[in-house]
Order: C-alpha cells, then sequence, then structure tokens
C-alpha cells in the first residue's frame, strides 16, 4: 500500500455546494402560508403522518444526571406542549424555519421548565439498568440487553452504544458472571447494508443462540439504532418466539419512513451498477462518507475502513448493498409500511411476566438538527487505487449525510426546518396489531451522535466529543421502564 496523499476540495467545488446546498433558513417574510410544506408527491411520508407526543419524562431524567442547562440543550420539547399543535403551527406559518428556532431549537423555555421541577440529582449513569434487574429479580427472571446497528456498523470495532456497554460490563460483574444479565452487540455481519429481510433472519439466529445458552429464563430487551431498529421490529413480526421473550424495543434514529440521505446515495449507488468506472471522485467520496454514516461509532484508521468498504462497491457483496440502500428510499419505504408493516401482528399468546401485558411495546428517540449551523466539508484523501476516502478524523464528516439531505427537503413537510421527525417513528396507521408504540423523546443531535459511541473506541474522533453518552442512554432506559410501569 503506498503512502497515501492529501486531497483538498478546489474552492470551486465549494461554491458549487453553496448553490446546490442553499441555506436552510426562509425568507422572513411571505406573502402567505408555506403550501410548499405539502409534499408534492403522494409517496412520500408527510409530517402530519407523525402522530406522537412527547412529554418532560426524559428532560427531567437527564436534568436529574447532568443538570439542567445541559439537558435543557439536549432534550428537545415544542414550547406549546403539544407536538399536534406546533405541527400545524408549523404548516401554517410563514417563516417554518424562524418558527422552529423558536419552539425547539432555543433551550431557555426548556431550562425555565427544569429549574421549576422538583429534582433529586443522581450520582450514576446506572440507575436504569439498575431498576430493570431488580423488576427482573422479583420476578426470578434475567435480562439479555442486545444492541443491534445499523447502516455500515459491522465496519466499526466498537459499535454503537459502546461506553455504555463497556461500563455495564464493569459495573455489574456479578449479575453477569451470575447470568442475571447479558449485554450484546448485534451486527448483521458480514454486511449491515443488507436489507431488513436478510437481517431479520440473522438477528433470529442469534437470538436462538443466546435463548440455547442461558442459564434460567430471561427477559430481552432491543435497543435499535438506525437500520437496526427497523432489522428487529421486522424479525419480530416473522418469528414468534423472539416476541414472546421481548420486554420492549428501543429504537434511536430508526428509519421507519426511510432515509433522507438515501434520497442521494441511490442515484450514486444506481451510477456505480451502470458503470462502476464512471464516477466522480467527489462523488464517490458521498458516497463512501454517506454508507458509513449509520455506523454510530468512530470508524478509526481511513485506510482500514477503505479495505473493507471498497470491496463492497466492487465485489460480490456490491447488489446487497444496492438493495439495501434501495429498501430504505422514502418512496420505496412508504409503499413497504403500507402494504407488509400494516399488516403484521406482534400480538403475544400470554402476558408478559413484568409487565403483566400481552401487547410488545415499542418505543422511539427520535432527533432534530439545525442543518443551518453545520459545517459539512470534509477532510479528504486518495489512496493508492485513486479513490477518494473520507478522514473519519474530521468533525465535518459527521455532518455530510445531513447536508446532502437539504437537495430533497424541498419535496418534503418540515423543508425548511431541515428535521425528520418524521422518519423516525412507526407513522399512524401502520402500528403493528398487538403493539403500542410510543415516543421517549427528541435529542437535538445528529444522526451519528445518537450513536453513543466513544470518540476513543476506535482510536477516530466521534462526534460530539462532549456528549454524556452513559448518562443519556442510561436516562432513556429510565424513561421506558417508567412507561411500562416497571
Amino acid at each position: 500500500m503506498s503512502k497515501m496523499k492529501n486531497f483538498t476540495i478546489p474552492l470551486s467545488w465549494i461554491f458549487g455546494l453553496s448553490l446546490i446546498f442553499p441555506g436552510c433558513k426562509s425568507p422572513a417574510k411571505r406573502l402567505g402560508p408555506r403550501s410548499d410544506l405539502a409534499s408534492s408527491e403522494q409517496d412520500i411520508i408527510e409530517l402530519r403522518d407523525f402522530s406522537y407526543e412527547t412529554d418532560d419524562s426524559l428532560l427531567k431524567a437527564l436534568s436529574a444526571r447532568i443538570g439542567c442547562k445541559t439537558a435543557a440543550e439536549l432534550a428537545v420539547l415544542p414550547v406549546s406542549g403539544s407536538m399536534k399543535k406546533f405541527i400545524d403551527q408549523i404548516y401554517d406559518s410563514k417563516s417554518p424555519y424562524e418558527l422552529l428556532q423558536q419552539n425547539l431549537f432555543e433551550p431557555s423555555q426548556r431550562h425555565n421548565l427544569c429549574v421549576k421541577s422538583s429534582l433529586n440529582p443522581i450520582d450514576s449513569t446506572t440507575v436504569g439498568m439498575r431498576k430493570l434487574l431488580a423488576a427482573a429479580k422479583k420476578k426470578n427472571l434475567g435480562i439479555t440487553f442486545v444492541m443491534a446497528g445499523g447502516f455500515g456498523s459491522h465496519l466499526t470495532e466498537s459499535g454503537a452504544l459502546f461506553d455504555t456497554r463497556q461500563l455495564w460490563q464493569k459495573v455489574f460483574t456479578n449479575e453477569l458472571k451470575n447470568g442475571d444479565l447479558r449485554v450484546l452487540r448485534h451486527e448483521c455481519a458480514p454486511n449491515s447494508f443488507a436489507s431488513d429481510d436478510i437481517c431479520a433472519p440473522k438477528f433470529h439466529a442469534k437470538f436462538t443462540e443466546l435463548e440455547s445458552s442461558k442459564t434460567k429464563e430471561h427477559r430481552y430487551l432491543f435497543w435499535g439504532y438506525s437500520k437496526g431498529g427497523t432489522s428487529i421490529l421486522h424479525a419480530l413480526a416473522e418469528y414468534p418466539d423472539i416476541r414472546e421473550r421481548t420486554l420492549a424495543l428501543i429504537t434511536v434514529g430508526s428509519p421507519f419512513g426511510g432515509g433522507l440521505p438515501m434520497n442521494m446515495v441511490h442515484p450514486l449507488i444506481e451510477s456505480l451498477a451502470k458503470n462502476r468506472g464512471e464516477m466522480s471522485e467527489f462523488n464517490r467520496s458521498l458516497l463512501g462518507t454517506m454508507l458509513t454514516f449509520g455506523a454510530g461509532a468512530s470508524l478509526g484508521n481511513s485506510s482500514a475502513v477503505a479495505q473493507k468498504i471498497i470491496p463492497l462497491y466492487t465485489g460480490p457483496e456490491f447488489e446487497t448493498v444496492r438493495e439495501g440502500v434501495r429498501s430504505l428510499v422514502p418512496s420505496v419505504r412508504k409503499v413497504f409500511l403500507e402494504q407488509k408493516v400494516k399488516t403484521w401482528d406482534l400480538s403475544r399468546p400470554t402476558s408478559d411476566p413484568m409487565t403483566g401485558k400481552r401487547e410488545l411495546p415499542i418505543f422511539h428517540m427520535a432527533a432534530v438538527l439545525d442543518i443551518a449551523k453545520l459545517e459539512a466539508f470534509p477532510l479528504t484523501t486518495t489512496d493508492n487505487d485513486g479513490y477518494m476516502i473520507t478522514q473519519p478524523g474530521s468533525q465535518d464528516v459527521t455532518h455530510t449525510a445531513e447536508l446532502t439531505s437539504i437537495t430533497n427537503y424541498n419535496r418534503f413537510p418540515l423543508s425548511d426546518s431541515c428535521v425528520a421527525l418524521e422518519h423516525s417513528v412507526l407513522p399512524k396507521g401502520v402500528v403493528p396489531k398487538g403493539s403500542t408504540t410510543s415516543l421517549l423523546g427528541i435529542l437535538a443531535l445528529d444522526h451519528l451522535a445518537l450513536g453513543f459511541s466513544s470518540s476513543s473506541a476506535a482510536g477516530g474522533h466521534a462526534p460530539r466529543s462532549d456528549l454524556p453518552r452513559t448518562a443519556i442512554v442510561d436516562a432513556i432506559l429510565e424513561t421506558a421502564i417508567n412507561r411500562m410501569g416497571l
């Protein structure tokens, strides 16, 4: 392998991008309501399909762990207190971006709400898991926690939730030794870009392996980061034995309505399919960045990542990647939701021994992002084969995927807001029978930061090195436990 040479993006490219990706802010004055907020295409999920309310539970749980100031900057609540009312205001607004700045991106209102709340500070980030284990112990049950990763997650050494999984391994040594707790990372290997119908059987195989090795009866808490959440849901629908043992599913930034960046990735993939030799270096770099954006963890050395991902472009796994990308295009995903997911039945024949309910609970964590504040030009290099690859050590790499989606926001309900809430939850009308769904909370983070993985996990630099990752995960876990009545 020859020494990689530095590559600098020409100023002309930057100027061109400024034209392709105009600022997210809408003009301060408009003559009437934003009619363009209604999708012009019938096959796109609209924001009004987003039917979940959120409350201050996550804000309070975070505040107890990290203080009001930081919690108010991370946990998002509409000032009105009603998500439905806020959505209606967005559709009626003459300048929706400014409305979003005042209602979602301004933390002062949430800080005031936090200060007024009666909070008991918690000097720990394992309270949620302790409560879960205590509830299971009362029923003589163990807990198996499985984290399933998303697009590109198999490329990482650490995977999503790295810090938290390490913390649990350190703190709960007795529970792990006694078989009362198991903490697993599952990846759809050897190709996490595969569609859910390929990943679901692999997930079932892992579940079967875990069931055969347990020393006592366990209940499974599944955590699906990014596409991992949609793959787990697919497995729950296909395999009754999994859902019979499932306590709950928590999805974090999962593309139920499709991934908006896929509108950019899909044409690039199709371009490769037609003639893999004819793709500009910039498009190849962009494609590589987008395909690894769902990893949820640092990718480490760029050369090592290139050795893993380039064969996906050129080798026998290319068609698997191609189909996986196509399956998450929003228009394709909407058809799948309405024709397939809507018919699923997650009913369980007996009540869960911990919750006392037969319905399978699904909890969503969504995110909002003010793209107007992002710097999105990654550092890149070229390898000895002429491939341009991004340097994961660049902070800017973490935001490239959000930037590319701006080109498509004029066709989506929140075009000026640069927010994609509607793609992170199951839309109303397609929630599978036998399940309940709710929104645990909304975080002001980008997609990669939602992986809550350590910045030093793989020798690279993950986004938001100041992010209180273990505190956020524990607050999410405690919020879900409370919702289940445990």
